[in-house]
């Protein structure tokens, strides 16, 4: 019989500056309106299925706000590294999961933007929180889809019998990458999450999983210097290297959500009615209630960050378990339903029973 793998215990770190919309100068957000007026399309748009239809018409719906529903976000100090955050969000999630640091054997991490390229932040948090020697470190790659690409392969491994306790850490240091003078630099924030993951009894943890990959809309969102190379000389930003790329990926989202989320609940027997609380990546403000709908699963609870927090990139659906956690909105043996999306593009879901058992 196959170890039943689950959640002990979640941690965040959200950093103490509030930055509203009112920090932007008026006259650039005059600038982005003005940018957005195009002139009526002459012919109505073509959809390839309901899912595009209804996440334009939800993207429609909030064209004229030049912040898209975000009303406030968290930037970390300047001093800050954002192996500090992971540090920090790791510690409370080992506390609130009662693991002694000494216990963690598997530690994967996700950086947007890592302290240094190709030294994982991963192994300075390894270092912080003072993990054995033998607790094997990895930095992992999946965007914005980081948290349950880690969860996957951290399920295998307990399951597995070859690691007994595992630290999944992300963190969003976004604001070191926007360009402030563009439209999307409203739309993300800086924070951390961790996940303490571990045995669970019979009949909870994770009980259906599905993952899907298209590279079709690769450029659509990049950290680089544009029209160069990123190595190359200039600032790094966050930019739509392919802007027709990033309509598509929005435009695709809730038809890729609906599969995974369908697929996942399918391996673990069950249908959209019985999900007690749907936690979704909140890259945008209308992701969760678009998919929430188009999927069908009204009966679920929920909740959102996009408008207090912005995007926290990976980060985004641990901040969800961990705030509903915390307002008792998650119960023993209740059903949750995971989907997250992640430039690439990749896109997974999870479907687990909460608790320990």
């Amino acid at each position: 019989m196959r170890t039943q793998v689950g959640i002990l215990g979640i941690g965040t770190y959200l950093p103490h500056e509030v930055r509203g919309n009112d920090w932007w100068p008026a006259e650039t957000v005059r600038q982005w309106t003005a940018a957005k007026a195009r002139p009526a399309a002459a012919e109505p748009p073509v959809f390839a299925s309901d899912g595009e239809r209804l996440a334009s018409l939800a993207m429609a719906a909030l064209a004229d706000d030049p912040f898209r529903g975000a009303r406030e976000r968290r930037v970390m100090a300047q001093g800050m590294e954002s192996s500090d955050m992971e540090t920090l969000a790791a510690r409370e999630a080992l506390a609130n999961a009662g693991v002694d640091p000494g216990e963690i054997d598997l530690l994967l991490g996700y950086a947007v933007c890592p302290d240094f390229l190709t030294a994982p932040n991963a192994c300075r948090v390894h270092r912080q929180l003072g993990l054995s020697a033998r607790c094997l470190t990895v930095g992992t790659e999946a965007a914005c889809n980081s948290f349950l690409a880690q969860l996957a392969l951290a399920e295998e491994m307990i399951a597995g019998g070859r690691r007994r306790f595992a630290l999944l850490v992300q963190s969003a240091a976004f604001s070191r990458l926007l360009a402030y003078d563009q439209p999307h630099s409203a739309w993300f924030g800086d924070g951390a999450a961790a996940v303490v993951i571990g045995h669970v009894a019979e009949g909870h943890g994770v009980i259906g999983r599905s993952h899907f990959t298209s590279g079709e809309n690769h450029r659509a969102l990049v950290a680089g210097v544009p029209q160069r190379r990123w190595h190359e000389a200039g600032n790094t930003i966050i930019y739509n290297d392919d802007p027709g790329a990033a309509s598509r990926m929005m435009r695709a989202s809730l038809d890729r959500a609906r599969h995974v989320v369908m697929e996942a609940l399918a391996e673990a027997g069950l249908g959209p009615a019985d999900v007690g609380f749907y936690a979704c990546h909140q890259a945008l403000r209308w992701l969760r209630e678009a998919t929430q709908a188009y999927i069908g699963m009204n009966r679920a609870a929920t909740i959102d960050t996009f408008a207090p927090f912005a995007s926290l990139g990976a980060a985004n659906l641990p901040l969800v378990l961990a705030i509903a956690d915390r307002e008792r909105l998650l119960c023993d043996g209740q059903v949750v339903s995971m989907f997250s999306a992640g430039a690439g593009e990749t896109c997974s879901s999870v479907v687990l029973r909460w608790g320990r058992g």
